[in-house]
């Protein structure tokens, strides 16, 4: 009898004292920790080892898959259901085909979409200056077209009426002091140090255990995991 109550004390000794699960081993995020592989539910679908909500934009907006929306031009995002959609523009933008594949397509500096998608200059104020339809160009700004541009700042006359900045994947032109460059789209940025090329952020969260891996909510997006995360 003594023997056998050793053997059940040794047993019980052999327990993870760690508290890691299989889950935190193998390299997903513990989120769950001690119930790995739980299917998520109604509405959530994994992404990063994480249940998220099927209508958050970060992590697109269908059933599957976890690709951010991504959008050119666009300050906010939204999901319809299983589409990605334009919630907001820069200044001078808009989305006016719905259409979140372009993102704000819309150029509203030029007469026939001057301040909105639906107004076009009447012949006796032909010009669009900032927004407001004009019967000329106000000082500081070049006319081209019709529009009225600041050629330092306007992604589609930089430098110049005739230069466009390009776009890229996963960023749209932008034109700094009459010099073409790239901005990201929102929820990316250019994480592989070229400038030319915007990758998705990565969500990270909280490492309480210091085990590698995080545990709980998510903390942020960012290119890689800050310290602690």
């Amino acid at each position: 009898m003594r023997s056998i109550g050793l053997l059940a004390i040794v047993l019980v000794s052999c327990e993870d004292t760690n508290g890691l699960t299989g889950a935190d081993e193998g390299g997903v995020p513990d989120v769950d920790a001690g119930t790995p592989d739980v299917s998520c539910p109604t509405g959530q679908k994994k992404c990063d080892g994480a249940c998220v909500e099927i209508g958050d934009p970060r992590y697109g907006c269908t059933d599957t898959g976890c690709a951010p929306c991504s959008a050119p031009g666009a300050t906010g995002l939204r999901c319809d259901p299983g589409k990605c959609r334009v919630s907001g523009c820069e200044e001078g933008f808009d989305d006016c085909d719905g259409d979140a594949s372009n993102g704000c397509e819309t150029d509203l500096t030029r007469p026939t979409s001057c301040g909105s998608c639906t107004r076009n200059c009447p012949t006796e104020a032909k010009f669009c200056d900032k927004g407001q339809c004009a019967a000329s160009c106000s000082p500081g700004t070049t006319e081209c077209s019709g529009s009225c541009a600041d050629l330092q700042k306007s992604s589609i006359h930089c430098g110049d009426c005739a230069t466009r900045c390009g776009a890229t994947a996963n960023g749209a032109g932008a034109c700094n002091s009459g010099k073409c460059g790239i901005k990201c789209n929102l929820n990316f940025a250019d994480c592989d140090g070229n400038p030319m090329t915007c990758e998705p952020l990565s969500p990270y969260y909280k490492d309480g255990d210091s085990d590698g891996f995080g545990a709980g909510p998510k903390v942020g997006d960012a290119c890689s995991a800050p310290a602690g995360t």
